[in-house]
């Protein structure tokens, strides 16, 4: 999905050696602290700095993705924050107006939102707080459409705690790593303990979202190995998100160094990225699903996919 279209890892078992780089490149191996903190900013069109963050609950009833992304030549900040669940409407808050917040902090403040990233820890520990007012579908095509759902509140107070190295993606300055997550999730009157595992990642460099195109999958399998990947052109219709009849066509995955993984979705958070050049819109496509043994459909693990396009 990168304009470098770099190649993305698959990466194994979890271990804790840290690697070496330079400050603000985003080495071959793994970042150093700086690598965490925001980046200067270039006004280039289309330059971004990025955080996104997900988790599976234990128990598998709640699923999320948050996502951070500065846009300086636009001078404004995304927001996203999708809360789903099996049998669950989606809770999504999409904000594509915020001000940049105030170097070298990453707390935003807007009409009806307050959220704020905290590295904790570099390299080890990041907190996601959010108070803010969303949206909730029962169909998740509205998340593409005319976006008019239930208000809802939502609010997050979790913590994604390192399990394995920050490993660097191909192609360009981009890295991610697997994670524990705890803390609670709010939406509405409900109140949800989450005790899990996630992903996350930080990534700065040119993002044009209304050109590239592609699919990948990040998740963590049972045995602790965890996913990272772009997936090839030839594995990507099993990915097709149809937003229309509220499904994922579950064809087994050929993930690179793992081999087949059948795939069970299970829920859906598409976004909608208007605002491109002569009014060009993208459609960021994901599902929440659960990854299953090819031979005997046994539970391995928990994935988010994804698939770029654009209009």
């Amino acid at each position: 999905m990168d304009d470098a279209r770099p190649s993305w890892s698959t990466v194994g078992p979890h271990d804790r050696p840290r690697g070496e780089g330079r400050p603000g490149d985003a080495p071959a191996g793994a970042p150093e602290p700086g690598d965490e903190r925001p980046h200067p900013p270039l006004t280039v069109p289309h330059w971004e700095e990025s955080w996104s963050f997900q988790f599976t609950a234990a128990a598998g009833h709640l699923a999320g993705a948050v996502a951070l992304r500065l846009r300086p030549a636009e001078r404004r900040a995304w927001w996203w924050t999708h809360v789903v669940g099996p049998d669950r409407a989606l809770v999504a808050v999409r904000e594509h107006d915020l001000a940049l917040p105030r170097h070298p902090g990453l707390e935003l403040r807007g009409s009806g939102l307050w959220a704020e990233l905290t590295c904790e820890i570099p390299l080890d520990h990041w907190s996601v707080g959010l108070e803010a007012f969303g949206l909730a579908f029962d169909d998740p095509a509205r998340a593409l459409g005319d976006e008019r759902g239930d208000p809802v509140a939502v609010g997050l107070d979790l913590g994604w705690e390192g399990t394995g190295p920050c490993r660097s993606r191909g192609g360009g300055p981009a890295y991610a790593q697997p994670c524990e997550v705890h803390g609670q999730v709010l939406v509405g009157s409900e109140r949800h303990d989450v005790d899990g595992l996630g992903t996350r990642a930080h990534r700065w460099g040119r993002r044009h979202w209304w050109r590239e195109s592609g699919a990948a999958v990040a998740g963590v399998l049972d045995d602790g190995t965890w996913l990272d990947t772009r997936l090839g052109v030839d594995a990507a219709p099993s990915l097709t998100v149809e937003v229309a009849g509220a499904s994922v066509l579950g064809a087994d995955l050929e993930v690179p160094g793992l081999g087949l993984l059948g795939v069970e979705p299970l829920a859906q958070a598409p976004v909608a990225i208007p605002g491109g050049p002569f009014d060009a819109r993208a459609e960021l496509l994901r599902a929440w699903c659960r990854l299953l043994d090819p031979a005997t459909r046994a539970p391995r693990g928990w994935a988010w996919l994804t698939d770029l396009r654009h209009r």
